[in-house]
C-alpha cells in the first residue's frame, strides 16, 4: 500500500500560503501584534525561517476525535515567556487538532511550550513586541477564562499598537 503524500503548508494551498506569508511578513516588519493559531502558528514559524515536521511520529495524541472544546493533553510552559505570563501557570491542558508541527524554530523565535511528547506547542518572538504562535485552539475552549486570556492580551497589545500610530 502506498504511503500518502505529505504536503507542506505551501503545497496544501499555494494561493493562501502566498497571501498569509505576505500578511505575516508585513505584520512582523511593522511590529504589529500577531497571534497565530494552528496553521497561523506554523506560518509564523515558516515566515521567520523555521521548518515543519510534516508527520508527527505515531502514536500521538495530537489529532483528537472528540469535542475540540475538550483538552486532551497538557503542555509544559517555559518560565518567563509570553505564554507563561498569559496563563500564569507552568502547565496547561489543551485540545489538539493537528497532524504536523513546528520542527525547528526560525531565527529570533523561541519555544515557549511543548507537549509531554516533545511536540512544540507554542513559539514566540524575542525580536518583536508581541508575536505568539500556539498549536492548540484556545478559541474552541474559550468558555474557560484562561484560554480567553490569549485574546485579551492580543486586544491590549493591538490597542497599544494603534495608539503608537497616532
Amino acid at each position: 500500500m502506498a504511503r500518502p503524500v505529505l504536503l507542506g503548508l505551501k503545497e496544501q494551498n499555494p494561493a493562501r500560503y502566498a497571501y498569509d506569508y505576505q500578511l505575516i511578513a508585513e505584520a512582523l516588519r511593522r511590529d504589529m501584534p500577531v497571534l497565530g493559531i494552528c496553521r497561523g502558528h506554523q506560518m509564523i514559524n515558516e515566515v521567520t525561517g523555521g521548518s515543519l515536521c510534516l508527520r508527527i511520529p505515531q502514536p500521538h495524541p495530537h489529532r483528537q476525535t472528540g469535542s475540540p472544546a475538550t483538552p486532551v493533553h497538557a503542555v509544559e510552559i517555559e518560565p518567563d515567556t509570553l505564554v507563561h505570563r498569559i496563563v500564569g501557570e507552568r502547565r496547561l491542558a489543551v485540545n489538539s487538532l493537528h497532524l504536523q508541527a513546528v520542527e525547528r524554530v526560525g531565527p529570533g523565535m523561541v519555544v515557549s511550550a511543548r507537549a509531554e511528547d516533545g511536540v512544540i506547542e507554542a513559539i514566540e518572538s524575542k525580536k518583536h513586541s508581541f508575536v505568539l504562535g500556539v498549536q492548540f485552539h484556545p478559541e474552541k475552549m474559550a468558555a474557560a477564562s484562561v484560554y480567553m486570556n490569549f485574546f485579551r492580551v492580543l486586544v491590549e497589545r493591538a490597542e497599544a499598537f494603534r495608539k503608537r500610530l497616532k
